[in-house]
């Protein structure tokens, strides 16, 4: 009987030792779990804390009386050229400065100096050993850059001032303004294409050229037209798709220009024809003509300058459609337009 009752009590033991076992266990589990959210917790903490540094602060412009117009950045002595980067957006009017190696706060101890009055504010933030610097300007400049003695001097100019020949590529529509589609085929990314390639051409024959987007970006034609007039440029060119809902077999280029805005000599017809004739000859296609533009197209209607906008092919055309999203018939595009630019700056350069 005494042995049946010393077995039972071994037999009570060892369960109660295997519950009290499993429940360390799952609180030490459990344990392990808490520790992990704290440490997540924590991590976000600095995240959140790594977020709050990077708040963009102004910085104070000090001004410097003397003749050279510039501005100066000063830099710490360990940060080399190869550490800054800089990018110049001439659509935003803004030139962006990236620094590494420099401290949290340097700048709030040591000023940048403007001589002149191109930039209109200053802001910079930082995180994990990166400086941000925007310096918002009042117009579109050109920059050139010197950096010695520890100091970053930039100088800027108006391009007209730094190239003989200047042009403008407008790449039709952008952001939620997709222009003419078909099924997964949308105008705005075949024009973005077509300016790339042609700012290439145009650059290698000594063109320098802006676009006035150079990404999927929503921008209005009254700005792309005050953007285009601030680089003093000799002309525009608007590339864009055309698409007729009722016609589907017209094909080829046709040419838009503003008739009520005469240039003597070379202006907006003499363009649109070079255009429209150079492309269609190095495109092997068909040359629709020239058409006047309507008063609410404000790209054209505004410039001050030769402008035209070359509608490259039809979506609705099911040959076209199929060529348009070629990139080898859309450097043949990019090649035409490009001949029609010399053409044009030929005939100009006569009058």
């Amino acid at each position: 009987m005494q042995e049946k009752f010393m077995k039972r009590v071994a037999l009570y033991t060892g369960v109660f030792l295997m519950i009290a076992m499993s429940a360390m266990m799952y609180v030490a589990a459990k344990g392990d779990v808490i520790y992990e959210n704290i440490r997540v917790t924590d991590e976000a903490v600095e995240i959140k804390k790594g977020a709050e540094d990077t708040t963009k602060r102004e910085l104070a412009l000090e001004q410097d009386s003397t003749n050279v117009s510039h501005i100066s950045i000063p830099m710490s002595i360990f940060v080399l050229d190869s550490n800054i980067t800089i990018e110049n957006s001439y659509m935003d009017k803004t030139l962006y400065i990236t620094i590494t190696g420099l401290e949290q706060d340097f700048y709030e101890e040591n000023s940048l100096i403007e001589n002149g009055d191109y930039v209109t504010k200053v802001f910079y933030e930082y995180q994990e050993d990166v400086t941000k610097i925007e310096l918002d300007l009042n117009g579109i400049y050109e920059h050139s850059v010197v950096y010695k003695n520890n100091t970053l001097y930039i100088d800027f100019q108006n391009p007209k001032d730094l190239y003989d020949k200047v042009v403008v590529i407008d790449a039709g529509h952008g952001g939620d303004d997709y222009g003419a589609v078909y099924n997964t085929i949308v105008e705005k990314n075949i024009t973005q294409i077509v300016a790339d390639k042609l700012s290439e051409k145009l650059e290698a024959n000594n063109i320098k050229a802006y676009l006035t987007r150079s990404e999927d970006k929503m921008c209005s034609e009254a700005d792309r037209a005050k953007m285009t007039n601030e680089f003093f440029a000799d002309m525009l060119i608007s590339i864009h798709v055309a698409y007729d809902t009722k016609d589907s077999s017209l094909y080829g280029v046709k040419t838009l220009y503003n008739e009520d805005y005469v240039i003597p000599g070379f202006g907006n017809v003499e363009l649109a024809n070079c255009l429209e004739l150079q492309l269609a000859k190095t495109c092997n296609t068909n040359a629709c003509g020239l058409f006047a533009a309507s008063k609410e197209n404000e790209l054209i209607s505004l410039l001050s300058i030769p402008a035209a906008q070359v509608e490259i092919g039809y979506l609705s055309n099911d040959t076209e459609l199929i060529l348009l999203q070629s990139d080898e018939y859309l450097n043949l595009v990019a090649e035409g337009l490009c001949s029609g630019i010399l053409e044009a700056y030929s005939l100009k350069e006569k009058e």
